[in-house]
């Protein structure tokens, strides 16, 4: 059971936990709860475009976000998860076909010999209050398109 006291201490502290107020100048025989004012929330930056557009397939095969407007963003990870899916011995369907020649057509070579490849995306987009303008490369796109070059090489060995 607890004492006196310990309630007293108890209820002192939920008071200054949840921020309810007593004797401001510790006329109670308390001292004055306080505590540091909150930071501003940080304001976030509008949401991006892209945000807001869906995933659609275009004629061609390919798979971009297209915003109401008809604005297009090309998304390099989803070429990459087009193609982790292949498998040995069946065809490649209108959207690897399509994902494969856009990645071969739009590979950026890096490093002094060239022998580096980076995919960028074309679109302005956000997360939380980092923006990234384009062209940029993500983490996730690049891993994926490796794991897809990974599966169509595995699908496909002899093919080079």
């Amino acid at each position: 059971m607890m004492s006196l006291k310990q309630m007293i201490l108890l209820i002192y502290f939920l008071c200054c936990l949840f921020g309810a107020t007593h004797g401001v100048d510790g006329a109670d025989g308390m001292p004055p709860c306080s505590s540091e004012p909150k930071p501003a929330r940080r304001q976030l930056p509008p949401q991006a475009a892209v945000w807001s557009a869906k995933l659609v397939e275009r004629d061609d095969g390919l798979m971009v976000f297209r915003s109401d407007s008809g604005s297009e963003f090309i998304n390099v990870g989803v070429f990459g998860e087009q193609l982790a899916v292949v498998r040995k011995d069946v065809a490649l369907t209108k959207r690897q076909s399509a994902s494969l020649a856009w990645l071969k057509a739009n590979g950026q070579r890096l490093g002094a010999d060239g022998a580096a490849l980076v995919w960028r995306s074309d679109y302005e987009t956000n997360y939380n209050t980092l923006v990234f303008a384009p062209p940029w490369s993500g983490g996730y796109g690049q891993a994926s398109i490796i794991s897809g070059f990974l599966a169509l090489h595995d699908a496909q060995a002899d093919a080079g």
